[in-house]
This record gives structure tokens, sequence and C-alpha cells, in this order.
């Protein structure tokens, strides 16, 4: 199960003391259902450059989707994960940091690199990406995978095409 985490208060605090003292309690976990929450780096220049061109351009587009400052900064969220992903990624115990800078407008590229690291260092049957606002009854998802087709099972959002 990948769980995204963000490395700041309060999202911190509520997964530490919500998330890890309930559902994602390591000491009422199985090897059947690891928990990886990931994250990203809030250190750095290309971080602060991204987040603050991201934030900037937000701030002018002023929820016109068709302004250049939207257009502008969906080019720069589109450039700058193009250019971090696959990325760097380090696991220390349950906790997995992505080379991809912290902010709103990386969100999807946080999950492709977290995704990425979880494709070429685990094995696994089923993955479940969540976040730490959610709460879930792990007995009962590992009772519904159970029912899953073992082989070309997909359950999210597909895309539509040319997004």
């Amino acid at each position: 199960m990948l769980v995204q985490s963000i490395d700041k208060d309060p999202w911190r605090r509520i997964e530490n003391q919500s998330q890890r003292s309930t559902w994602a309690n390591s000491c009422l976990m199985d090897a059947s259902m690891p928990i990886l929450f990931y994250q990203g780096t809030m250190r750095g220049f290309r971080c602060w450059a991204i987040g603050g061109a991201s934030r900037l351009a937000l701030w002018a587009a002023r929820n016109n989707r068709e302004s250049p400052a939207a257009t502008a900064r969906l080019g720069l969220i589109r450039a700058a994960a193009a250019s971090l992903l696959p990325g760097r990624a380090t696991q220390a115990g349950d906790v997995l940091t992505v080379s991809v800078p912290a902010t709103y407008g990386m969100l999807a590229a946080r999950l492709w690199a977290a995704l990425n690291y979880l494709l070429t260092h685990e094995a696994f049957d089923y993955g479940l990406q969540t976040n730490t606002s959610m709460h879930k009854d792990r007995a009962r998802l590992a009772q519904f995978v159970t029912l899953l087709p073992r082989t070309g099972y997909y359950g999210g959002l597909r895309g539509v095409s040319g997004d």
C-alpha cells in the first residue's frame, strides 16, 4: 500500500497520531500487506523554484483555466515532471522519499516516482495508493482482493485520451 504523506505539520502530526496509531500501526501489520509512506522533497533550489513558479502562476491565473498564466503553469508542471522522472528515491524503513518537490503541482509526479520505485524494487500482487487522511479497514481490504482476478485487473480511474 502506497500512502502519500507530507513531511510537514499538520500532515505529519495526522500521520503519526492518527494513521500510525490505528490502521497503519506497525505492531498490527503483517507481511501480506506492507505499507510504504511516500513523500517528496521539501529542500533544495529545484523544490523552491518549481513550487514558487507554480504558486505564482496559479495566483496569476485566478481560476481562469484559459489564461496564459494557467497555460504556463501547466507547461511548467509537465516540463518539470518530465525532467524529474523517474528520479531518485530513498527508502528508510517504511518511508520512501522521492526526488520530486513536495508541491501541489507535483502531486502526480510524486505518485509516478513512487509507483516506479514500487515496480522496480518490490514484488506484489495488488497495489493501493491513498493518502494519510483516509482510514482503511485492512482486514476487509485483504478479503476484497481475494475476490479479484489474478491477472489483468485495474481498479482505478482511466485517463482520457490525450491526457
